[in-house]
């Protein structure tokens, strides 16, 4: 069996998994994420549909997921700096203002 083989192997998973969550539901134990299956598969499955739908699953997955995302993500962590400091600047414009 190759390291990255996409058997279903009952023991471990494989890119079977990934391909079939319900075969990783099924045959392993799952502990952490038990009580929020029913909110985390609707989202993966739909993000993994949504990359396979592109037609080239793989780059798909690099350019949203490795790139688009992180990018978003940085973005909207300089957002709420800025308006941190906003915020902080127009509490000291306004110290000793009731409003």
């Amino acid at each position: 069996m190759a390291i990255n083989s996409d058997e279903a192997n009952p023991l471990k998973c494989t890119w079977n998994c990934h391909n079939n969550i319900m075969h990783c539901l099924s045959n392993h134990r799952i502990k952490l994420l038990k009580p929020y299956l029913n909110i985390i598969s609707p989202v993966y499955m739909g993000i993994i549909f949504l990359l396979k739908a592109t037609g080239n699953y793989a780059l798909a997955n690099i350019v949203f997921l490795v790139v688009l995302w992180p990018l978003f993500m940085y973005f909207l962590l300089l957002k709420s700096i800025e308006l941190r400091l906003e915020i902080k600047l127009l509490k000291e414009k306004n110290n000793g203002r009731r409003f």
